[in-house]
């Protein structure tokens, strides 16, 4: 948790829609790059769970709904003629149900498709789901590294060394605990 799949995927998408990539990096200004930037490109598709209109709860589970949604998605054509990528996030959240929906896709994606299942808990996604996936583990970055993004970005940058320890070197991880009251509280005492 914290060390960066999502940002990592959002990079990659963003990388293959660019029309015009600089250094292995989007460009920032093309058609491409501007429909990422604006959440609106035709050929994304994020699937995670869903958040009750009402409550603003989050359901606990991917259903199969979404799942098949993501299916009927992927079976059409790429609108901007180049790569359709889909994000499962957090994809262990997928029930057995919308899971197995998943199953033909994933072994026949098509061609310019990508599908990025992100999840701190590999080993709570279904076998079948495992063993139709090439697998990358995200590790965190060495404590140097670590400590020199994070440091500039928290009120306190001598506390990024401490951040970190908490966080087991999860940068994010450790971004998002500065700012917690719990963190507060742990100053104080």
């Amino acid at each position: 948790h914290g060390v960066g799949k999502g940002v990592f995927a959002e990079a990659l998408a963003a990388l293959l829609f660019c029309q015009s990539p600089v250094s292995g990096a989007a460009c920032g200004r093309c058609k491409g790059c501007a429909l990422w930037r604006a959440e609106s490109h035709p050929d994304f598709f994020r699937l995670s769970p869903e958040v009750d209109a009402k409550s603003g709860k989050v359901a606990r589970v991917i259903k199969v709904d979404q799942a098949r949604a993501l299916t009927e998605f992927l079976g059409k054509s790429a609108q901007m003629g180049g790569w359709r990528v889909a994000v499962i996030e957090p994809a262990d959240t997928l029930n057995t149900a919308s899971a197995n929906s998943l199953l033909k896709t994933l072994e026949e994606p098509g061609a310019r498709t990508l599908l990025l299942l992100l999840t701190d808990q590999p080993l709570a996604l279904l076998p079948t789901l495992r063993s139709r996936c090439q697998h990358f583990v995200v590790t965190p970055p060495e404590a140097a590294v670590a400590r020199a993004w994070l440091a500039p970005r928290l009120s306190d940058p001598g506390a990024a060394s401490l951040l970190l320890s908490l966080c087991r070197d999860a940068p994010l991880a450790a971004e998002q605990l500065a700012v917690t009251e719990g963190f507060r509280k742990r100053a104080e005492l």
